[in-house]
């Protein structure tokens, strides 16, 4: 469901935050939260990923814009 994969992505964010992942372009943030929380949902990292960019939520990712999704 979408909120769950919210409130989830909100908390892998976070982690970005405190691990220091935000400086790094929005890619290299993406594949850390996904990693993050793909086994919340019982599904791979690159699955999460996709749903992350199919449900919008990419844009709101931290990190360098020179990625180009």
């Amino acid at each position: 469901p979408r909120a769950s994969l919210e409130a989830a992505f909100e908390e892998g964010v976070e982690m970005a935050r405190r691990e220091g992942y935000t400086h790094l372009d929005k890619e290299a943030v993406l594949e850390f939260v996904a990693k993050s929380i793909c086994e919340d949902f019982g599904v791979s990292q690159q699955v999460i990923a996709k749903r992350i960019r199919s449900e919008g939520l990419f844009a709101q990712l931290p990190g360098n814009d020179s990625a180009t999704h």
